[in-house]
């Protein structure tokens, strides 16, 4: 996924019911991972990027690895990745979320904090 260069770009997923998140994985592209050196990861319970609560901030200049796995303490049913600047691009090939180990259960509902 690659956005076009533009102001503050985002990507968005809907996890399609609110879920609690422990941490996301972002794999970039192998090409070009300057976009990373300082974005942000957001969650929200609405599709309104403006009411989503910030759970993770990379430092601007900082580019991480081409899989960053990155704590993320949250609940929603969406989830932004977002850079900010002019001219800015968001490019990803894959994210993984992922919820607290508790939170991980069996199909007989009995949850398994060592999963």
């Amino acid at each position: 996924m690659l956005t076009g260069a533009q102001e503050n770009p985002w990507w968005r997923v809907d996890l399609e019911t609110i879920k609690e998140i422990s941490s996301v994985k972002i794999y970039g592209r192998n090409a070009n991972q300057d976009w990373m050196a300082g974005y942000k990861i957001l969650v929200s319970n609405t599709p309104d990027i403006t009411q989503a609560v910030e759970c993770y901030a990379a430092v601007s200049g900082v580019a991480p690895p081409q899989a960053g796995h990155v704590a993320c303490q949250a609940s929603g049913q969406y989830l932004w990745i977002q850079t900010f600047g002019s001219g800015k691009y968001v490019q990803i090939c894959e994210v993984e979320v992922y919820p607290p180990p508790s939170a991980v259960c069996d199909d007989s509902t009995s949850c398994d904090s060592n999963k």
